[in-house]
């Protein structure tokens, strides 16, 4: 196990591949000049695909299967001897397992979900050496419980230096299809709202708006980069990724409450708030009626994502945290 002031050099990166996640991690561990391997945790080989598919059948058989991927796990942590392992959520990743890698290696874990919606979250928060989520609520709340291991690490975004100087996307809106987001965003039909996302947008009351695909982590930088208004809408407390992707890439953010949102930006300076259906489409009308007033506002907003919440400042946070608790827990 490290010890403080040992700089982190090699990293095992516990994350499914199809994560957003994975591209930006990797990239700002690069940046940092540490060494990254991935282990797919949602990537079954051909004998645990043999197991799932029965599993259907006879379901302690799921079990099994997923008791082999945790065993694959701790080869791959003893054949490399990462100086770090970092989970990405990990839900598969049994407690047991932890223990068995957190007594050679540092383990932590970069949540992305409340904990309420998770019944072994506590099982997780006692195993790993260090814990980490977006939420301040979720890390307040669980500290009074004695989880001392805990830390607020929020999302960020990957920065989007190159960009066009006329952006072709007036309205987007990037993310899964809900009946509370059908009716939000049929305010902004008569102002030609473009939706990327999941299919059930296209039986939808704005199907007409809907561009066909959910996107890439690379289609969704594009996109972004080349809209002039992203508006967003967060399904629960947490301040979503979205907020940091659109400034990241210098577009006008108009995204409704969360309460982390005044501790990461300057809401009116840095992005725009909504309070309901209404309110939403006269301020998507106001500024992009008015070209200089909505760029400075942007700018100011990626301004602040360079200086604050990109991925290298997130795991430069994290790694500083993991020094200090290491360095006083650790052990000859």
């Amino acid at each position: 196990m490290s010890k403080r002031g040992e700089k982190i050099k090699k990293v095992l990166v516990v994350i499914a591949s199809y994560s957003a996640f994975k591209p930006p991690l990797e990239k700002a561990l690069k940046t940092l000049n540490i060494q990254v391997t991935f282990f797919d945790n949602r990537s079954t080989i051909l004998f645990e695909k043999f197991l799932f598919a029965i599993a259907l059948l006879y379901s302690p058989l799921y079990q099994f299967a997923t008791n082999n991927i945790n065993k694959r796990l701790i080869r791959k942590v003893n054949r490399l001897k990462p100086d770090l392992v970092l989970v990405s959520k990990g839900e598969n990743i049994s407690g047991t397992t932890v223990k068995k890698i957190s007594a050679k290696v540092t383990i932590v874990n970069w949540f992305t979900d409340l904990f309420s919606d998770y019944k072994r979250i506590e099982e997780w928060l006692s195993a790993y050496t260090l814990f980490f989520t977006q939420d301040r609520s979720d890390v307040n709340s669980y500290r009074k419980k004695g989880y001392s291991r805990l830390y607020c690490l929020p999302y960020a975004g990957s920065l989007i230096k190159s960009q066009p100087d006329n952006r072709s996307h007036d309205i987007v809106f990037i993310g899964s299809f809900s009946k509370q987001r059908e009716s939000l965003f049929k305010t902004l039909d008569p102002l030609e709202i473009e939706i990327w996302g999941d299919k059930k947008w296209s039986t939808s009351k704005l199907k007409k708006r809907y561009m066909g695909k959910w996107l890439s982590h690379q289609e969704i930088e594009q996109v972004l980069k080349n809209s002039k208004i992203v508006v967003n809408h967060h399904q629960n407390r947490v301040l979503n990724l979205r907020v940091y992707e659109a400034t990241s890439a210098g577009a006008l953010l108009i995204t409704d409450y969360s309460p982390d949102l005044r501790y990461m930006y300057k809401v009116g300076k840095e992005v725009i708030l909504y309070k309901n259906p209404n309110d939403l489409s006269k301020k998507v009308k106001y500024y992009l009626e008015r070209d200089s007033l909505r760029k400075n506002i942007a700018l100011a907003g990626y301004i602040r994502a360079k200086n604050d919440h990109n991925y290298v400042n997130r795991l430069q946070t994290m790694f500083s945290i993991v020094d200090k608790n290491v360095f006083f827990n650790h052990k000859d």
